[in-house]
């Protein structure tokens, strides 16, 4: 039986060489990335996106600067 954790790492891995993260931080939305991967709920989304918001904010931020 496959663990929690390492389906976990598993998918982390699969999710981040498809370029989720890349999507949000080119402009897709949440919803528009949850038609690509499948998702039925945004905050499972959010999980993948936050990263490329705080780049997303420090880029503006330093652009602003």
């Amino acid at each position: 039986m496959i663990q929690a954790d390492t389906l976990r790492k598993v998918m982390r891995t699969h999710l981040d060489g498809l370029g989720l993260m890349n999507l949000h931080f080119y402009g897709c939305t949440a919803l528009e990335i949850m038609t690509i991967t499948g998702h039925q709920v945004e905050q499972m989304v959010k999980l993948y996106t936050n990263k490329s918001e705080q780049k997303k904010l420090a880029t503006s931020r330093r652009q602003k600067a």
